[in-house]
C-alpha cells in the first residue's frame, strides 16, 4: 500500500485491537489480501459501483489496512456500513518508534489505514482523477470532515520533515 517514497497513500485511523471495521460505500472486494506479513499486513479495496458525479461517470474505491481479520471474499457485493473486518496491527506497523513489520506485539500500533482514489470513466477507459506516485491515491480527510484540513495538516508535517533533514544533512 505504501509506495516507500516518504509519502504515505491514505491516513492512520488509530483503533483498538478487533474494532470494527465498516464499509465506507456500497461496492465489491475488488482486492483482499491476507498476507499478514505484507505491507499493508491483511487488506482489501473496495470499489464503488458507477456513480454520477456532475455529469461525470466515476469509479471510488477504498482501502482498509492492517486488518487482524477480513471476514468477506473477493469479488463480494458490500453494502455501505456492511462489516468488513476486525483492526489489528499487520503487515509494517511503527509504535513508538519502533517498526515492526509483521511481528508488532499485541496491542502496539493498532491502526486502520484508510486510502482512497477515484477514477474518471471515458467510455471503454478508466482514468484516475489524480496521478501521483503514492497510487494516485487522494487524501480521504476532506471527505471525512468536509473540510482541508486533513490536507493542511498533512502539508505541514511535510514541511517540518523536511526542514528537519535539511538540518540534519547540514543544509
Amino acid at each position: 500500500m505504501t509506495k516507500f517514497l516518504g509519502g504515505h497513500s491514505g491516513i492512520d485511523i488509530t483503533t483498538a485491537h478487533r474494532d470494527r471495521v465498516l464499509a465506507a460505500h456500497k461496492g465489491y472486494i475488488r482486492t483482499l489480501n491476507l498476507d499478514r506479513k505484507a505491507v499493508g499486513g491483511i487488506y482489501l479495496r473496495l470499489t464503488s459501483e458507477n456513480l454520477d458525479y456532475k455529469g461525470k461517470q466515476i469509479l471510488v474505491e477504498t482501502d482498509y489496512g492492517h486488518l487482524d481479520e477480513a471476514v468477506v471474499k473477493q469479488n463480494q457485493r458490500i453494502e455501505k456500513g456492511e462489516l468488513l473486518g476486525y483492526e489489528g496491527n499487520t503487515g509494517w506497523v511503527v509504535t513508538g518508534g519502533t517498526p515492526y513489520w509483521g511481528n508488532a506485539p499485541a496491542g502496539k500500533g493498532v491502526h486502520l489505514h484508510f486510502g482512497l482514489r477515484e477514477f474518471v470513466l471515458d467510455g471503454q477507459i478508466t482514468n484516475f482523477a489524480v496521478i501521483n506516485p503514492l497510487g494516485n491515491t487522494i487524501d480521504p480527510l476532506p471527505y471525512l470532515t468536509g473540510d482541508w484540513a486533513g490536507t493542511l495538516g498533512l502539508l505541514e508535517n511535510a514541511k517540518r520533515l523536511l526542514f528537519y533533514w535539511l538540518k540534519k544533512i547540514g543544509g
